[in-house]
Order: structure tokens, then C-alpha cells, then sequence
């Protein structure tokens, strides 16, 4: 029998069945046959929105490793894409979001073998021999609402350094109509703020006490038959709402509402470290205790570990 033939011959006697199979393979073809398979590669890569020094974690079945994003340049060596060479099979890869970000959205190419759980921050990879897959975790940097009650003494639409904050007045966040999100009492600079949260469209209300009325904005929203302020974040952005009060004897306010400070939208800090979020560190607003009599100063956010 040449070197290119084989005879294979299974038996059971046992059963007394005799079965014969004849193969005729090329000796090349055989040693394919029991080659290794040709590995595959999953690319993961990683998309902050705005960009950011954050350094995003992630675990599962490629190990343990991180991911940065190019720019802006924070000295480390941390890459924003990672290439890894695998066998076929399957893998889960699960990024530990940080509890400034919110995992905005995986996506992957080969989408039909890709599972995603978004709420879990997990992708699970099914790769055959020689295929190629491309993951990128988008993240989002979470919004922050800022807000500042005063008596509008002057009925300006205006704090000025002769008006005092109002402390316990109630201001209520909702996301969707009447989907209450929070709800906090303002403090001694009356101020109640929201950090962190999604991006999107959210609507900000006043709760009006006994013997007062509302002069900023000055406008009692329909739905919710208070004074109220509807808005959109981008990720990263910051905005400070003002509720101006005024009281029996107080000013008639000018009409229509003018205050250019009804709507203040800027980009809010970046993360202060890269592994900001992480390991039981703890956010302190340092804003709800800064004074802001007289021109508006936004204070970079502290971050304590």
C-alpha cells in the first residue's frame, strides 16, 4: 500500500459486526486534518465620551487588563485598543464601568455572535476558526444638575450679594413625565444638587411654600403645576438652575423672564486620577458648600479616595 492510501478498520467483535471503511486521503490533506485550527482575534477597544484620563477595567476570560483613551495624553502606558490572539471557542469580557460613567453601548462587529448585557457591562464572544471580531465599550461620562434657591428681593431674576439663599425648599428631578429620579431640601446655601447621571433630557422643579411666589424662571410648567426647567445633557455637561422666591411687599418682577443665568450649560471637569470610581472611592461635592455670592465660579469637583 502506497504512502498516500490508508486502510482503517473498525471491528466489534463483540456484536459481530464487521464494518470497513476505505479512505483514500493525500498524506497532506491528513496532516491539515490534525494541524491546530487557525486561531481567531478579538479586538477590544474603548470610546469615552468627551474624552478622558479615566482608565476603564476590565476582566473575563482574556485576563484582566485595562484601556485609556488616546487623548487626552496621561503619561501612562495604557492603550485604547487591545488585539488578542485566541483559539475558537467562546469568551466573556466584562468592563467594571466606573461609578462616574454610564456604558452608553457595546458594539461589536459579527454582531450574530456577540451577546450583549449592557446592564452588566458584558460581552460574550463566539469565534470559529480564522474569524476576526471587533469590540468597542463606549462610555459616557455622567451629567451633574446644579441648582440654587434665593429670595429675589429686587425681582431682578438676578442673585445678588443683598439676597439671601432659602434653605428647605424642595427641588424635585424627573426624567420623563413624572418619573421622579430624586428629590433633596436645599441647604444652608441653598442648594440641592444631582451628579452622575445619564445623559439625556431631564426636567428640574420648585416646590413653592405657603405666602411665596416664583420670579425665576417665573413660569409655572403645565404638566407639573410648578415652576419648572426642561433641558437635554450631552455627556460630560454640567448645568446650574436658579429659583428665585419672592414674597408679599417684594418688587413685581420684570416680564417677560430675562435672566441670561435660566439655562447654564458648560462641560463639567474631568476625572481627577485615572482610576477615579474605583476601589471604594467616594465622590464629595465640594460645590454644596461654596458661597456664591457674586460672579458665578465653577469649582472643579474634589474627589477623595
Amino acid at each position: 500500500m502506497s504512502n498516500s492510501s490508508r486502510w482503517i478498520i473498525f471491528a466489534n467483535v463483540g456484536w459481530g459486526i464487521v464494518l470497513f471503511l476505505f479512505l483514500t486521503m493525500p498524506m497532506d490533506v491528513w496532516a491539515d486534518a490534525w494541524a491546530d485550527p487557525t486561531p481567531a482575534l478579538i479586538t477590544i477597544s474603548l470610546q469615552a465620551q468627551p474624552t478622558s484620563r479615566q482608565d476603564f477595567r476590565f476582566r473575563g476570560d482574556l485576563g484582566d487588563f485595562r484601556l485609556d483613551q488616546a487623548e487626552p495624553d496621561d503619561g501612562d502606558s495604557i492603550t485604547q485598543t487591545l488585539i488578542f490572539t485566541v483559539s475558537p471557542g467562546v469568551y466573556q469580557i466584562t468592563e467594571e464601568t466606573p461609578i462616574t460613567w454610564h456604558l452608553g453601548q457595546i458594539s461589536c462587529s459579527l454582531a450574530e455572535q456577540a451577546q450583549i448585557q449592557l446592564v452588566t457591562g458584558t460581552a460574550t464572544l463566539t469565534l470559529e476558526e480564522g474569524q476576526q471580531m471587533h469590540c468597542i465599550f463606549i462610555n459616557q461620562r455622567g451629567v451633574s444638575i446644579r441648582t440654587r434657591s434665593y429670595h429675589d428681593r429686587n425681582g431682578d431674576r438676578d442673585h445678588t450679594l443683598a439676597e439671601g439663599y432659602q434653605s428647605d425648599w424642595t427641588i424635585t428631578l424627573y426624567r420623563n413625565l413624572n418619573i421622579v429620579l430624586g428629590s433633596q431640601a436645599a441647604n444652608s446655601y441653598g442648594k440641592a444638587n444631582f451628579n452622575y447621571l445619564l445623559p439625556g433630557e431631564y426636567t428640574l422643579c420648585q416646590q413653592i411654600q405657603e405666602s411665596w411666589d416664583n420670579s425665576h424662571p417665573g413660569l409655572v410648567d403645565a404638566a407639573y403645576g410648578v415652576p419648572c426647567y426642561t433641558f437635554t445633557l450631552q455627556p460630560g455637561e454640567l448645568t446650574t438652575l436658579w429659583f428665585g422666591n419672592q414674597q408679599s411687599g417684594d418688587p413685581a418682577p420684570e416680564s417677560p423672564p430675562t435672566s441670561p443665568r435660566a439655562i447654564h450649560i458648560v462641560q463639567g471637569a474631568d476625572v481627577a486620577e485615572d482610576d477615579s470610581g474605583y476601589d471604594e472611592w467616594e465622590f464629595v461635592d465640594s460645590d454644596m458648600n461654596q458661597d456664591d455670592r457674586g460672579p458665578t465660579i465653577f469649582m472643579p469637583l474634589v474627589y477623595n479616595h
